[in-house]
């Protein structure tokens, strides 16, 4: 298992810890080819088909010795609103406060944004 696999698995297991009544929230990995130090981009997705939602909010844990955080981009899913979106904070390791959400609800499986 590669040091970059091991990661993706910490985050996964990071995230479904730390997100209370979602039912699934997710780093997906889009198709694209990286060389050691390029910029890798990972799609975050929320599926609440089971269980709407209003918005949400999480933490993300990563090894700030092996990788570096450079931006989120909220992706405008369906119903978003500016208003209560929050791009994440940057400490040691952590990205605090990623929020998301709207006044109609979410109800189906979207992309959030987009971290590099």
């Amino acid at each position: 298992m590669n040091i970059f696999t091991r990661f993706i698995t910490i985050i996964s297991l990071s995230l479904f810890i730390n997100v209370a009544n979602a039912s699934l929230i997710s780093l997906e990995l889009t198709p694209q080819t990286v060389a050691l130090s390029d910029l890798v981009t990972l799609d975050l997705r929320a599926d609440f088909t089971d269980e709407a939602t209003y918005g949400g909010g999480l933490d993300i844990f990563f090894d700030s010795s092996v990788l570096t955080f450079s931006s989120f981009v909220f992706a405008g899913a369906p119903g978003t609103n500016p208003f209560y979106d929050s791009v994440p904070l940057l400490l040691s390791g952590k990205l605090e406060g990623l929020q998301f959400g709207n006044d109609f609800g979410f109800g189906g499986n979207e992309i959030i944004g987009t971290l590099t």
